[in-house]
């Protein structure tokens, strides 16, 4: 007890010599001093004039770009970021044409190609962004010397991401600084896109080279199967990977037994390209030579794989890869009687591979197909990795491209020249473009979306609060259109994205940069075409890099965390992906157990549809007016418009299908 007294009076005695006013001195200095820290860290990485020890959040102050045009933004009464980004628009469809018509191959090599592209790309970020183009070079300098000084393509794939995303998160974090809720035109739109083209150009490395020692592990096991086919062993149909069997049946068989006896020729993997057991639905032959393996061989070889242990064939001969595989594969099993399962098991019976081991020591056995047709077999040089980072048509706003592609792009695709124009196409994109810029221009101003967060939409009635919410929101979305359409034709004029031929127009397709489906938005059936259908690119490269991927477990809340991340810090884009991905599971579950009920009668049916375009809308808009008010009050404040009944009915939704869930558990374990 006296020890607990003199402990007590100790501390007392402390506290009464601490002087408050000393505390709170202390801990300002310390505020003041992270706040100029933090401004220092602004100017100098970002580029921009910030107030040194001024923490208060600015709005559209701060551009840094060319000021040559300011007559020009003066006239027109448009800020001098948006003029620069047409006229750099404008400069980069131009150039497109140039290097579709002039720089083209075979009269120029990729190399040159790719040196003029850095160097055009270069010229307009340095334009629209002034010195601002630092902050890109930096972030692709870092990556580019982890993928050259670490020799582990798995831990350098892991450390340009990380560099990557927490390089995002600083551009993000200063952005917040000096153009908070501001929509000024900087550097962090194309650093977005370039972090997207590093970290999948990192993991596409590492593709790669699993690929490749693949590859290389199946020639050698089969070449030590022909070895052991020489010797008199019957070749093993467990491991089709590593044996390509031609089956044929006899036309001229007398007895049964013999018309299920086959003949067999094993063929080592490196003489394989297609398909072989039905010549009439077989894929062409091609050789890609830009990629280790192109799409439809890598799809024929995979429909061969069996998941059959040594001895235990049961008849399949197809694989779970081939259920993802093209269509034109055959798998075995369509092929195969089954009065020939029974010979093909009695054959396996007692046999032994000699691959087995060595097969089943093979780590990249479930590579996906999109992993190995986006597969990058090396390092591109300097000058590619510099024409990558920064080609001039996807500097300014995109789209996201696979290395791959681009790759193929600058040798001029399989043909080695540039594909078609598609005039028709050209017609419908600048119409298009055009009237996304006569919505924005000139209707957008008389409905802004700024009234919805003031006192005088809270005075409307509830009908006008939801026809006013759509239209703004309706009006903000054709800015993401028009800028994605501009896009699209910067590209499409230098005829990156090509995929071929149309069979109906005969006309060529770009739609690796296509980066939206406008009805797949607008008239959407689920939220998940809503997803699919806005902003591709960066679903493909969430999807590739991230989701596929990660552990089971944590897929999706992974791909959720990369999402928020990429997009910024304001706690509307949280609000917002979290709503979506709660209403996306809802409706999921509502299709999967109501949609048969309404598919029974055609009128219905049409009714059912319309319920679902309508239902949908009202969510998409609802979740995604937390992402343009950014912030948390105002995303709360709206959302009590409506008692928050869209979130409380997903909860039931859920709930229910939850306990019905554990229902059907409880009856299956029971019975």
């Amino acid at each position: 007890m006296a020890v607990s007294d003199h402990i007590n009076a100790l501390g007392e005695k402390l506290y009464m010599n601490l002087n408050t006013t000393e505390i709170e001195v202390n801990f300002n200095k310390f505020l003041n001093s992270t706040i100029l820290s933090w401004s220092t860290f602004s100017t100098i990485l970002m580029g921009v004039d910030v107030p040194i020890g001024d923490f208060t959040p600015k709005k559209g102050m701060f551009y840094v770009g060319s000021r040559m045009l300011m007559p020009l933004a003066e006239a027109t009464g448009l800020p001098i970021d948006q003029i620069n980004f047409l006229i750099g628009s404008v400069y980069c469809i131009v150039m497109g044409f140039v290097m579709r018509f002039v720089f083209k191959p075979p009269r120029f090599g990729p190399q040159i190609r790719a040196g003029i592209e850095a160097v055009l790309g270069a010229i307009v970020l340095y334009f629209c962004f002034g010195n601002q183009i630092r902050v890109l070079l930096l972030q692709a300098a870092v990556s580019y010397m982890l993928l050259i000084c670490i020799p582990c393509k798995r831990f350098a794939a892991i450390l340009v991401n990380v560099w990557c995303m927490a390089y995002l998160t600083a551009v993000h974090l200063c952005r917040l600084h000096y153009d908070y809720g501001g929509y000024t035109i900087d550097i962090s739109g194309p650093i977005m896109i370039t972090t997207q083209r590093l970290s999948s150009l990192s993991f596409n490395l590492l593709d790669g080279e699993r690929l490749k020692n693949l590859m290389e592990r199946r020639k050698a096991d089969g070449l030590r199967v022909e070895e052991s086919d020489d010797e008199g062993q019957p070749p093993h149909f467990g491991y089709s990977k590593v044996i390509h069997n031609d089956l044929d049946e006899q036309p001229n068989a007398e007895s049964s037994e013999d018309k299920n006896a086959v003949q067999l020729r094993s063929f080592r993997i490196d003489e394989i390209e297609v398909d072989t057991i039905d010549e009439v639905n077989s894929p062409s032959r091609h050789r890609n030579h830009n990629s280790l393996v192109d799409s439809t061989s890598f799809r024929s070889r995979e429909c061969l794989i069996s998941e059959d242990a040594p001895g235990s064939y049961s008849g399949h001969g197809h694989s779970r890869h081939s259920t993802g595989s093209s269509n034109t594969a055959v798998p075995m099993r369509n092929t195969l009687k089954n009065s020939l399962r029974a010979s093909f098991q009695a054959l396996n019976t007692n046999f032994k591979p000699i691959v087995q081991e060595t097969f089943q020591e093979t780590p990249f056995e479930n590579l996906p197909p999109r992993h190995a047709e986006h597969a990058v077999d090396r390092r591109p040089n300097l000058i590619e990795f510099a024409a990558y980072v920064m080609y001039f048509h996807g500097a300014l706003v995109g789209p996201f491209v696979f290395y791959k592609y681009y790759r193929d792009y600058l040798s001029g695709y399989k043909e080695r020249r540039m594909p078609g124009f598609p005039v028709t196409w050209l017609i419908r994109c600048l119409v298009r473009i055009f009237i996304t810029i006569l919505l924005t221009a000139q209707i957008a101003p008389s409905m802004p979306f700024e009234l919805v967060n003031s006192f005088e939409f809270t005075q409307m009635n509830f009908g006008r609060k939801l026809l006013y919410s759509w239209v703004s929101l309706f009006l903000i979305r054709q800015k993401y259109y028009f800028a994605w359409s501009l896009a699209e034709l910067m590209c499409t004029c230098a005829g990156l994205g090509y995929t071929g031929t149309n069979p109906t127009t005969k006309e060529p397709e770009y739609n690796h940069v296509v980066n939206f489906n406008y009805l797949g938005v607008e008239c959407a059936l689920s939220l998940k075409q809503v997803v699919d259908s806005w902003n591709i690119s960066t679903t493909h490269w969430l999807r590739e890099v991230f989701y596929d991927r990660a552990p089971g477990w944590c897929k999706t809340l992974a791909v959720f965390m990369i999402s928020a991340f990429w997009h910024g810090f304001y706690p509307g884009y949280y609000l917002m992906f979290a709503t979506f991905a709660m209403f996306t599971f809802t409706s999921r579950l509502w299709h999967k157990e109501m949609r048969p009920y309404f598919r029974k009668n055609a009128v219905i049916a049409k009714f059912y549809d319309v319920f679902t375009i309508v239902v949908t809308h009202f969510s998409m808009e609802y979740a995604q007016i937390a992402f343009h008010l950014m912030t948390f009050w105002a995303s709360i404040k709206y959302w009590l418009i409506f008692y928050y009944v869209p979130h409380i009915i997903s909860a039931v939704i859920l709930l229910c299908g939850f306990i019905k869930g554990a229902t059907r558990v409880c009856c299956r374990r029971r019975h």
